[in-house]
């Protein structure tokens, strides 16, 4: 690939089909981005499903023709039925690395509605989650003591949001990348 800045071609149906990306690839230098749906649901016009994408073999499939994945977010880190983390697969960002990918998780928003409750109603307690290496924030306060555990930090490289004040704000505190 050229020295093309890092855009996302967005075009957010096209980007869950396969075959779209995979014709994409050599018609332009903009990395591309896989965005994966539900695990169960069968990719259009395809024989498979998101499922397979995120198997270690699927992700080297998809390094093959994109630069990122762009897992929902709950395909790593679910919520149950009462609003609570259902664990997290902290494998699953280090697994994409080393294939050759980027994570660019979607989608971040500020409202409580889409926040499980281990969060505290804070979005930077969620972003904690998914960017920060140790859960920095609220690791040593103890204010949310039932968080340290899940806030390990999962290295994720980019996010799609709502809100891009916020993230902005959030990166600006928390890393040397904004300031």
């Amino acid at each position: 690939m050229s020295s093309v800045p890092h855009w996302v071609l967005s075009a957010r149906h096209s980007l869950f089909i396969r075959r779209n990306l995979q014709l994409l690839r050599h018609k332009t230098d903009i990395p591309l981005v896989q965005l994966l749906g539900e695990l169960d649901q069968v990719i259009p016009y395809d024989s498979v499903s998101f499922g397979n994408l995120v198997e270690n073999d699927g992700l080297k499939e998809v390094a093959k023709y994109t630069a990122a994945i762009g897992p929902a977010k709950e395909i790593y880190a679910p919520v149950n039925s009462s609003n609570y983390l259902a664990g997290v697969d902290k494998d699953f960002v280090a697994r994409a690395h080393h294939a050759g990918l980027q994570v660019h998780s979607f989608t971040f928003r500020n409202e409580d509605r889409y926040l499980a409750w281990d969060y505290g109603g804070d979005i930077w307690n969620e972003y904690d989650l998914h960017f920060q290496e140790l859960g920095v924030r609220y690791a040593a306060s103890g204010v949310y003591p039932g968080l340290h555990s899940t806030l390990a930090g999962l290295g994720v490289d980019a996010a799609f949001t709502d809100f891009p004040g916020t993230l902005a704000r959030y990166l600006k505190h928390t890393t040397s990348c904004c300031r």
